[in-house]
């Protein structure tokens, strides 16, 4: 995650520490887990993402106030490089964390990025003070300037005002990878929860609540955590799922704020025992599930969604009545037929944040060679294009008729194959001109092709992250395949950092080894032949190649996607290649058709894609009719959220960013 006006500076980390786990308390509401920092004299946590990682603040002996990172059983100290404080309040599933800092005990707060090692200073334009307090998996930032606090989003390198009318303050929770921001406000002397969807604002009051309720903590399927007071002015934890209160205390305190819920609800937050602030973890033993929706068809009889963004657009194809497949998007319920250029077959692929995508599609014109380059039996030539706001580019080739657009990054580029002008004599008919993998400037329509390891001829590139890591499969023109309407095939899996190609390696079969997804965190997921059959792996720079199995006792593993909670979705094949769609998660496989309700009307083939929310697409068998069908999975906690509509809206004036100035480089992190 990059955002363009911070100054960024390294920073090591210096302190790790293992932790005896507290053993679990076991009430009516699942198992809490005490978290404390070692020899503090108080622990708070404020944050946690899909992987279960935690950040907080501790106070020493020394009453010094540090930030923490809580991963695996360990804590890591994190503090601003020469703070005399430092809160971490954030955490998305990318790991990129968010804070405050202050150079003295009693001076101004600052607000933070902490990427990839290294800090960033975020301060609202002409503001005396400010924190950040939330991050969502795209990068964009919500958090308070200024006392009694005003709350601000900064989206790239422009910052909103975010100001709820009369309140005094105005506090911010977090962010959802939807874009929803959650937060409270005191309008004389009552503080309420407040949601903003979608422009619409929405106030709740936990029920009997003593003049004071808030919201810290959200998820992707809508839950929010956060704390009440009651008549007796004490505080207590609280959920709202399903449009339905649950309070919860830890077991012995006098004090209890939940401030964070992870994807399958667990919940973080902090309560006081015996006059002692403490972490705590609630285990709720929530499994998630699902409902589905046929995306249907624009007349035809089938459909496939290969990709879907954090804001819920899919792309894929959709048969029309005479029987070809048209690239197609579906957005708020609606069906949008895409081949109004191309007019013969087509399909979309994974849109990109913003909602552009790429498409390739047949001309009506033959293949001059002779080729079926896309596979659709009709030996037309086959071009790249961007689809964007309704228009299309067309993208340029490397000198032959051909080419393949399988994704748009959010830096507007696209990646994918191009063939070449020449004829290579390793090519299997009808194949006869060698396909490398290419990236496109879809501002620029400029075609380069990418750097191929030593030893290969040709290859495809299939997915750009927001790092700018590309992967994608090489060879040469007999081994290595893509299309947009049949399998991939490449003996090498290659990551490109910078542009350099990197041997992902193999399980160490004699076939194919294929990346198909990664995330924000150079996760690789996709497949590896080994001697028994196609082995799913999950590769990271730390670990390699992790073989993540199959369903069951399936002979083969097809990962199609990873998110940034680092769930990965595909299908789970028997020795016949009779699949089911599957999704694995902390290590664990679980084939999706257990996860929806008995009643769906298909049978659940292939998961292509999931985003950050925990939105899965794919396709299945219709069980009346036999069809391939598109499907979209939606946890099936609703988003939607019983609170009263205020007929005031926070006032959101936007405020021109400025350019922070270098900063010099940390001399000491504690």
């Amino acid at each position: 995650m990059r955002n363009k006006f911070l100054s960024l500076i390294a920073a090591g980390i210096l302190t790790t520490v293992s932790l005896g786990a507290n053993r679990p308390i076991v009430t009516s509401q699942g198992a809490f887990t005490l978290i404390d920092y070692p020899d503090s004299t108080s622990t708070q946590i404020w944050a946690v993402n899909g992987r279960s990682e935690m950040v907080g603040v501790y106070v020493d002996a020394a009453k010094v106030t540090h930030g923490f990172l809580y991963k695996s059983g360990k804590f890591t100290t994190i503090d601003y490089p020469g703070s005399a404080l430092t809160l971490l309040n954030g955490i998305n599933p990318n790991g990129d964390i968010v804070g405050e800092y202050a150079t003295t005990a009693t001076g101004p707060h600052h607000g933070f990025l902490y990427s990839d090692g290294r800090f960033g200073v975020v301060d609202f334009p002409g503001a005396t003070s400010t924190g950040v307090v939330g991050i969502a998996a795209n990068g964009d930032m919500v958090g308070y300037y200024d006392n009694p606090g005003r709350g601000y989003l900064v989206s790239g390198d422009k910052f909103t005002r975010i100001d709820y009318p009369n309140a005094s303050p105005t506090v911010l929770g977090s962010i959802s990878p939807q874009g929803v921001i959650i937060g409270s406000a005191a309008v004389n002397g009552v503080s309420r929860a407040f949601i903003i969807r979608r422009g619409e604002t929405s106030t709740y009051e936990f029920p009997g609540a003593a003049g004071f309720t808030n919201a810290i903590g959200m998820n992707a399927a809508g839950d929010i955590v956060g704390r009440y007071r009651d008549a007796a002015a004490v505080s207590h934890g609280y959920v709202l799922s399903e449009g339905k209160f649950t309070s919860f205390d830890c077991p012995g305190s006098t004090f209890t704020g939940a401030t964070g819920i992870t994807p399958d609800g667990d919940i973080v937050g902090r309560c006081t025992i015996s006059g002692v602030s403490r972490g705590f973890l609630l285990k709720r033993g929530q499994q998630p599930r699902y409902t589905m929706t046929d995306l249907g068809t624009l007349g035809g009889k089938e459909a496939i969604a290969y990709g879907i963004n954090n804001a819920g657009v899919i792309s894929g194809w959709a048969a029309v009545p005479s029987g070809d497949q048209h690239p197609a998007l579906w957005r708020d319920g609606k069906i949008i037929d895409l081949g109004g250029l191309a007019g013969r077959n087509g399909s979309g692929s994974i849109p990109s944040g913003s909602s552009q995508i790429a498409v390739t599609y047949e001309l009506d014109k033959a293949d001059p060679q002779g080729e079926d380059f896309c596979l659709y039996g009709t030996h037309r030539v086959c071009v790249a294009a961007l689809w964007k706001d309704g228009k299309y580019t067309q993208m340029p080739t490397l000198g032959g008729p051909n080419a393949i657009g399988y994704a748009v990054s959010e830096r507007g580029q696209m990646v994918g194959s191009s063939e070449k002008a020449s004829v290579d004599p390793k090519c299997k008919a009808p194949q006869r001109l060698t396909r490398v993998p290419t990236i496109w400037d879809t501002d620029t329509a400029i075609v380069k092709e990418l750097q191929l390891p030593l030893g290969d001829s040709a290859g495809w590139a299939i997915l750009m992250n927001d790092r700018g890591e590309i992967i994608g499969g090489t060879g040469d023109c007999g081994n290595t395949a893509s299309s947009i309407n049949g399998p991939l095939s490449g003996r090498r899996a290659v990551i490109w950092e910078n542009g350099v190609p990197r041997d992902l390696g193999n399980f160490g079969g004699e076939g194919d080894t294929v990346p198909v997804g990664i995330n924000n965190r150079s996760e690789v997921t996709g497949s590896s032949a080994g001697a028994d059959g196609l082995h799913g792996f999950l590769w990271s720079r730390e670990n390699g190649l992790e073989d993540i199995g199959s369903v069951d006792s399936d002979a083969n593993g097809l990962p199609s996607s990873v998110n940034n909670a680092r769930q990965v979705t595909g299908a789970s094949c028997d020795e016949q290649f009779n699949c089911r769609a599957f999704i694995w998660e902390r290590y664990k496989m679980t084939d999706l058709n257990d996860l929806v309700p008995e009643s769906a009307s298909m049978y659940l083939v292939f998961a292509t894609w999931i985003n950050d929310v925990g939105e899965i697409v794919g396709w299945g068998i219709d069980k009346k009719t036999e069809q391939t069908r598109a499907f979209l999975l939606r946890p099936a906690k609703s988003s939607a959220v019983s609170a009263i509509k205020t007929s005031l809206r926070p006032r959101i004036l936007p405020v021109a960013a400025r350019k922070l100035a270098e900063r010099p480089k940390a001399t000491t992190v504690r």
